[in-house]
């Protein structure tokens, strides 16, 4: 049975935070390793990374997507979303955790650990404080504790043994991030490249994965024929119609649909 993309992110986080009973939250490429070993023997599917990056974060704005089945921590980690967690308006109604019927039989039990355990123990805490007149006053400084950078990043740095860790507060930049959109003004691979810069993106990827980021600016029509006309094999043969034309060459065609831009740092640095 093959779940939804987004149904395969959900899952992967889930096992994450089941496995690792102790960590609060993983960084983007955990989730999308434990995506990968869900099918080990098959490759990593397309809208995986913008799904993790993107169209789950439940506090991110949306694109195409309004899933809130992931948050993102101030230190750009993931977890899965709670009920109570801050979204983005634009997601208000969106989908929190996949339908039974959608998930392999195998999987179906983590909606009932994600219900009782993950949402409930903490909804259930929330609870406890409302009915209570005296912690009842904790939520009288939300704003300002969210001002100090949040309590997930809060304990994380009362919690580190890093004798170098600064309190989150001295550091906003996290918090000024949001969530990217091409630019209309700039050319189709300085956005591929700033997708990349931004993580959004991995290192060698389809027209699958640009599709669901681009197409606010581009037709579906160029992201499908930009990369085949720019592109070269790896030894330089194979030239699409743009560099046969004299146009320079933009990305390697690794594979059968399978690009990597030619000046990426981790391409250079292999």
């Amino acid at each position: 049975m093959n779940m939804k993309v987004s149904d395969e992110v959900w899952v992967a986080t889930a096992l994450l935070h089941r496995e690792q009973p102790s960590r609060s939250s993983f960084e983007p490429a955990e989730i999308r390793a434990r995506a990968q070993a869900l099918h080990p023997t098959q490759p990593l599917r397309a809208g995986i990374n913008p799904h993790i990056y993107l169209h789950c974060v439940a506090n991110l704005p949306p694109n195409t997507a309004t899933y809130r089945m992931l948050f993102r921590l101030e230190d750009k980690t993931l977890r899965l979303y709670r009920r109570g967690d801050p979204s983005n308006p634009g997601r208000l109604t969106g989908r929190v955790k996949p339908l039974e019927k959608d998930l392999p039989l195998e999987h179906r039990p983590l909606l009932g650990w994600y219900d009782k355990e993950f949402d409930e123990r903490v909804t259930q805490a929330q609870a406890d404080v409302e009915d209570d007149p005296i912690l009842g006053f904790i939520g009288l400084g939300k704003e300002v504790w969210q001002g100090l950078g949040g309590g997930d990043a809060i304990l994380r740095w009362l919690r580190s043994d890093d004798p170098n860790a600064r309190p989150p507060w001295t550091d906003n930049s996290a918090s000024a991030s949001t969530a990217w959109s091409p630019s209309a003004t700039a050319t189709f691979w300085e956005n591929v490249r700033e997708l990349r810069n931004r993580g959004l993106l991995p290192r060698r990827w389809r027209v699958a994965d640009l599709k669901p980021l681009l197409s606010s600016v581009y037709s579906s029509n160029t992201i499908n024929t930009v990369p085949a006309n720019s592109a070269v094999a790896s030894d330089g043969s194979e030239p699409g119609d743009y560099v046969r034309k004299g146009g320079r060459p933009e990305v390697v065609r690794v594979d059968r649909g399978l690009y990597e831009l030619i000046d990426d740092p981790e391409r250079q640095a292999a």
